[in-house]
């Protein structure tokens, strides 16, 4: 069975003047780091994209005027944890259907 996952974003900035290869360079430190902190809160790295251009907008907002902004999008899961609390048997049915798996 597939695990569920989401998509997470990480950034980075890079110098106006860095081409697209030293921008490639730079990439692999920076997914490191973004996989380290991922890991970290207990998530497992599935996937990631190449680097993408932000847009305008966060170019603006986040970014110095003399730098760019790229981002990396990590696919992650994270194991469920597991949670025991009473419910009332009148309630069972309508807790499965929702998807909750009863221990008892």
């Amino acid at each position: 069975m597939r695990k569920p996952s989401i998509w997470e974003k990480a950034s980075f900035n890079v110098p106006d003047w860095y081409t697209e290869e030293q921008v490639m360079k730079v990439y692999p430190r920076c997914l490191k780091k973004a996989g380290a902190y991922y890991e970290a809160k207990g998530y497992t790295v599935l996937g990631v994209t190449p680097p993408i251009l932000a847009s305008e907008t966060e170019h603006e907002i986040f970014t110095p005027p003399d730098a760019r902004r790229y981002l990396i999008f990590l696919r992650v899961t994270k194991e469920p944890v597991t949670q025991h609390f009473d419910i009332p048997d009148a309630a069972v049915p309508e807790m499965e259907k929702g998807g909750l798996i009863l221990a008892e």
